[in-house]
This record gives C-alpha cells, sequence and structure tokens, in this order.
C-alpha cells in the first residue's frame, strides 16, 4: 500500500518541522525537499504554506549563505500575505550580520585559553591583518618596480 493511499499521512505542521530539521543539519537540501512536497501535494494532507514553513526555508537559505533567496522567499511570503514572524525576522537579521560578527566571536573564543583580553585579541588579529596586506602590496610594487626596469633593460637592448 503506498502512502497516496494509506488514510494516515502527515499535516503541515509535521512538514514544517521536517523542513526546520533540515534547514538546520542539511540546509542546501531545505528547497529542494520543499518543492518535492510542493510537487507532491497528495502525500501531505491538506499542506498549506504559512509563517513557519517560509521561517524553514528562509533559514535553509540564509544558513546556506544565500541571503538572495532568503529575500524572494519574505517577498513571495508578503506577496502571499503571510506575516513574517519574530522567528523569521531574527534569521534574517543573524543571516545579515553573522559575517561581521565572526571575527568577534573568533577573538572570543581564542580569549578562552589566553589571558588576553578580548579587544587586545581583536586588534592584534586585525594588524596582523593588516601587516598582511602591506606585506602583499610591497611585493605587488616591487615586482611591478622590477617588471620596469626589466622592460627599460630590453628597449637599451633594441
Amino acid at each position: 500500500m503506498s502512502a497516496k493511499d494509506s488514510k494516515i499521512r502527515p499535516n503541515s505542521e509535521s512538514v514544517n518541522k521536517v523542513l526546520s530539521v533540515i534547514a538546520t543539519h542539511v540546509p542546501s537540501q531545505t528547497q529542494s525537499f520543499y518543492e518535492f512536497i510542493s510537487n507532491h501535494e497528495s502525500l501531505v494532507a491538506d499542506f498549506k504554506p504559512d509563517a513557519n514553513t517560509y521561517r524553514a526555508r528562509i533559514e535553509g537559505a540564509v544558513r546556506s549563505r544565500d541571503l538572495l533567496t532568503a529575500r524572494e522567499l519574505v517577498e513571495e511570503m508578503r506577496a502571499k500575505g503571510i506575516e513574517a514572524n519574530i522567528d523569521v525576522h531574527t534569521i534574517l537579521f543573524w543571516g545579515k550580520y553573522k559575517q561581521d560578527w565572526e571575527p568577534w566571536l573568533d577573538a572570543l573564543a581564542s580569549r578562552r585559553n589566553q589571558k588576553k583580553s578580548f579587544f587586545q585579541e581583536y586588534s592584534e588579529r586585525k594588524m596582523r591583518e593588516q601587516s598582511r596586506e602591506q606585506s602583499e602590496n610591497e611585493f605587488i610594487a616591487t615586482n611591478s618596480i622590477q617588471e620596469e626596469q626589466f622592460s627599460d633593460f630590453l628597449k637599451t637592448l633594441n
């Protein structure tokens, strides 16, 4: 007996729970699972996307670092008249600003193993990054000077 013929079928709440788990653990597969369910509505009893469905889909997009899809989902949600709940706003905030937080969180994590202050560790890391960038720029400048000298040398041979 197939799931289609069975009297027991998952409802929207069950689908939303599965979507949420997928968004957390395998975010890149969230949209494909949703599309599968949407294309096979007969497998689910009275499936209608709601705020929780969109929350899980948006979370999957944000965790996959696909903020464009997340934004499109919010627009789709609004177009369908579904109001975003606080979870959706939290996920969008987290997705937009997470990249800015990562250096701070890394510095905080490394502080646990050292006696340095959080801000001291962060500023030292920034100084190392700037020093590395400066070294790269000097290397590029030196190479371009050497190329100019070499081309001048070749001109003298002609």
